[in-house]
C-alpha cells in the first residue's frame, strides 16, 4: 500500500480506490519502521523534517532533470539543504532551490 492513498487527488478521505477495492494504506519506511494508517505514517516522520526534505528534494530534482541522479549529484543537493534548512524545509523553498540550481540551469536536453 501507500501510506496516503486513502486520500483523493484533492485531498478528499475514502475508503475504497476507483475500481471499488478497499484501500491499504500500509507500508514500511527504509528504515524498516511499518505504519498501517496515515496517522502512524505521521508519528513515524514528525521529528525528521531534514531527512524529509532531502528526500522531497533528491525525487523534485530527479524529475526536474529527466534522469536519475548521480553520485556527483550530491554535492548540489548538499548546498541546497543548506539553504532549504535555514528557512524551516519549506516546500516553497525546496522548489525555487532545485529550478535555480546549476544542475536544473545547466542540464543537457536530449533532442
Amino acid at each position: 500500500g501507500f501510506g496516503l492513498e486513502n486520500f483523493d487527488a484533492i485531498g478528499r478521505w475514502r475508503e475504497k480506490n476507483n475500481a471499488g477495492a478497499p484501500i491499504d494504506s500500509a507500508g514500511k519506511l527504509a528504515t524498516g519502521e511499518t505504519f498501517s494508517t496515515p496517522a502512524e505514517l505521521k508519528r513515524l516522520l514528525v521529528g525528521r523534517e531534514a531527512d524529509l526534505a532531502r528526500n522531497m528534494t533528491e525525487r523534485l530534482m530527479a524529475y526536474a532533470l529527466g534522469r536519475h541522479l548521480e553520485g556527483y549529484d550530491e554535492v548540489v543537493i548538499d548546498r541546497l539543504m543548506t539553504r532549504i534548512a535555514k528557512d524551516d524545509y519549506r516546500m516553497r523553498t525546496i522548489i525555487t532551490e532545485v529550478i535555480a540550481s546549476y544542475l536544473f540551469t545547466h542540464r543537457a536536453v536530449e533532442e
